[in-house]
């Protein structure tokens, strides 16, 4: 043991030349030195390339870190491509004004907005690109929007409840760039402010929906009217009609070339196009032929599409019948309901979800189908799926059977040789589904994405088990997966 003498002169000894700087300078008092950490030695364009993958609340907590994470967030880079909500904006201040302006925001989704605000947010957003209105739309907020006129390419507006038909198509066809147009709660289009819409020469995509509301004060819009639109917009590609067809509405007259029609009358082929500038030359005469490629008709489709009506659309390779009445009738032959797909013979990706597609159609589809969705089809069963597999076995890639309960757990067994090239299969809420068929599922080497939300069958260890097994090839959601949507 060491005496009182010894351990003072323990203490008086001299600090070792081998000991660490740091520590040194921190027995001797000194301020200890303070070396910069790794990360800040990457280049930041690296750190862009890593936040542009990290959703928008993320964004929010890593902006509150340290100042260089800041200044990475806020670079336009990372805000310009992306689709940004603006919540509340009642409640802005000049800072976060001058920070979305900061920004460089293209793409914006908004709400509703009260004519001092939406004034104030045209002006402070340069060169946008992509707008979507979710509240109802005012006139005042269509004139506020003149100063984009020439840099909005894609404008949705879904509700526009509120406007007339003349202020709605003359506020609209201000923005001769557009190439993406989707007009939602419509309440009336008459044919005289609907053919306004030939201005937007450069147009690609159009959505109308129709308003929830009675007939009789409906959706004023005929067959003749539309389809002057449709054959004089040489860009269109892409056509959406939501609920639109009434018992004055014909799909196959909208459908059917100008010079096909034996009702059209002379006078259509003029228009009075409003204040159109002085010097413009509107170009009338229709087109021979339309290029659709993606054709929508939810709650649109009543009716057989005449012969003339479906060679128009023998370019179309997505079609989309959801909720269709036409293959819910009865007193029609089965040959007018399913000569839609014998003729269209090009459709890759086709919806049929809720509309109570029966077997007899899917053994007359087209044999170029390659994703397909029957959800709530709840007339199909085993005959029809052998049928399918006939049909499009080898080429399907994403079959879509929510809800179809007629399934048997034998049918379900025999997937991976009905149809081997599957990457994405939906079985959610079918009761046929067991644990067991995750042998068949394994046994789909291309199958990336299994949806098997409300199977009353399947546990969450079984899902964890089957993940393993996969090496997680597959992402498998289930039974009690919740979607949830990012706040922005």
């Amino acid at each position: 043991m060491a005496t009182l003498g010894n351990t003072r002169q323990l203490r008086q000894r001299p600090i070792h030349k081998k000991i660490c700087p740091n520590v040194r300078s921190i027995l001797q008092g000194q301020p200890k030195s303070r070396s910069k950490p790794k990360w800040k030695l990457l280049p930041p364009d690296i750190f862009i390339r890593i936040f542009s993958f990290v959703s928008p609340s993320d964004r929010c907590n890593l902006r509150i870190v340290n100042s260089t994470f800041k200044g990475i967030i806020d670079h336009p880079t990372n805000w310009t491509s992306k689709s940004i909500r603006l919540c509340n904006v009642q409640r802005y201040d000049d800072n976060a004004w001058q920070l979305i302006e900061t920004r460089n925001l293209r793409c914006i989704e908004l709400g509703k907005l009260s004519k001092k605000n939406f004034k104030k947010f045209s002006k402070k957003i340069n060169c946008l690109r992509k707008l979507r209105v979710m509240g109802p739309m005012k006139v005042s907020h269509l004139q506020s929007l003149q100063c984009q006129k020439e840099w909005l390419r894609e404008f949705t507006i879904r509700d526009s409840s509120l406007l007339s038909d003349t202020e709605l198509i003359q506020g609209i066809t201000h923005f001769k760039q557009l190439t993406k147009l989707e007009l939602g709660n419509i309440n009336s289009l008459r044919n005289e402010s609907l053919k306004g819409l030939v201005k937007l020469k450069n147009l690609q995509s159009l959505t109308l929906c129709k308003a929830n509301t009675p007939y009789q004060y409906g959706f004023q819009i005929t067959g003749s009217g539309l389809q002057y639109v449709l054959f004089r917009l040489p860009n269109l590609r892409s056509l959406t009609l939501f609920a639109v067809n009434g018992m004055d509405f014909s799909l196959s007259t909208v459908f059917t070339s100008p010079y096909e029609n034996p009702g059209l009358e002379e006078n259509d082929n003029e228009v009075d196009l409003g204040n159109s500038p002085e010097g413009e030359v509107c170009e009338d005469k229709p087109l021979t032929q339309l290029n659709l490629e993606t054709l929508n008709l939810p709650f649109s489709l009543n009716f057989p599409l005449s012969d003339l009506a479906l060679k128009q659309l023998e370019t179309v390779t997505n079609l989309s019948l959801h909720e269709s009445y036409l293959l819910r009738r009865r007193d029609l032959s089965k040959h007018d309901v399913m000569r839609i797909f014998k003729r269209l013979k090009t459709v890759k990706k086709l919806d049929l979800s809720s509309s109570n597609c029966q077997n007899e159609v899917l053994a007359n589809l087209p044999s170029t189908v390659e994703w397909l969705d029957l959800r709530d089809c709840y007339s199909v069963s085993i005959l029809g799926i052998h049928s399918l597999a006939e049909v499009v076995g080898p080429k399907l890639k994403y079959l879509g059977l929510a809800l179809c309960n007629r399934l048997s757990a034998p049918l379900i067994s025999s997937f991976s040789r009905l149809f081997p090239n599957l990457e994405e299969l939906d079985l959610s809420c079918c009761r046929a589904v067991t644990t067991a068929h995750f042998k068949v599922f394994l046994q789909l080497k291309r199958l990336r994405i299994l949806r098997l939300v409300g199977c009353p069958q399947i546990t969450e260890d079984s899902i964890q088990k089957a993940r393993e097994e996969s090496q997680n090839r597959i992402l498998i959601t289930g039974p009690y997966y919740i979607y949830k949507k990012d706040k922005r």
